[in-house]
């Protein structure tokens, strides 16, 4: 014998949500997951799951979904030979590791992903449409910020190279002016240019490395200069 009970009659259909669970606002993210994700439709040779406990934009308030603290998740790229997690310039698992540990990881930075773990940082949730499919949303990270914590004074093994000590396009301080964000934006290209010029093995690389070592106290204006150089030095090995 079946029983149906009519108490759960539905109501009707309608469109399923597509908002992300993170409204529009500031919020601080700790690190608390480095790990190998497994293949899926995006990425064929898997890649890393950084994951993060989610807090109020005062660092202390956590952010609760469905009675807990949110977890929220992305998914970078592996280097498809070494299988080893892609930091490459430009991409966001660059921008975050930087804002992580406070500190800009350009060409040739050297950390161990060890140093990430309880790191912190400050960001803007950004409603994006998604790629697949307009109608639903998709989060992106934006305006990120370092956020001190005691983890931030230990040290494991040797410290790693020395970059430029300024903020990178992805890591403004809250009372950046509008020159300081021009500025940051402007390293921020010119750290891309120098990663392709790097692979494209440029014979004046190191002019423009030693330039670019030079950052942390060039004007917006001499970075420009450099920048556009380095543009002319790749095209001259185009024609």
């Amino acid at each position: 014998m079946t029983y149906f009970d009519s108490s759960l009659e539905s109501d009707p259909i309608e469109e399923q949500q597509t908002d992300p669970v993170l409204p529009e606002e500031r919020h601080v993210f700790e690190l608390i997951g480095f790990e190998r994700s497994e293949p899926d439709q995006f990425r064929k040779d898997g890649g890393v799951k950084w994951s993060w406990r989610v807090f109020e934009e005062d660092g202390r308030t956590p952010f609760v979904f469905q009675d807990e603290q949110y977890i929220f998740w992305r998914t970078t790229n592996i280097d498809k030979k070494t299988r080893k997690p892609l930091f490459s310039v430009g991409t966001f698992a660059n921008d975050w590791a930087s804002a992580l540990l406070g500190r800009p990881l350009g060409v040739d930075a050297q950390f161990s992903v060890s140093e990430l773990r309880g790191k912190r940082m400050s960001a803007m949730v950004v409603w994006k449409p998604q790629k697949s499919d307009p109608k639903k949303k998709t989060i992106q990270l934006a305006s990120l910020r370092h956020v001190f914590t005691g983890a931030d004074t230990t040290s494991q093994g040797p410290s790693p190279s020395p970059t430029p000590s300024r903020a990178p396009a992805s890591q403004v301080t809250a009372d950046a002016t509008d020159d300081d964000i021009d500025r940051a934006l402007m390293i921020a290209k010119f750290e891309k240019k120098l990663e392709r010029a790097k692979k494209r093995k440029l014979p004046s690389l190191k002019k423009f490395q030693e330039a670019y070592a030079t950052f942390n106290t060039a004007t917006a204006d001499e970075i420009e200069v450099v920048t556009e150089s380095l543009d002319d030095a790749i095209d001259a090995m185009d024609e």
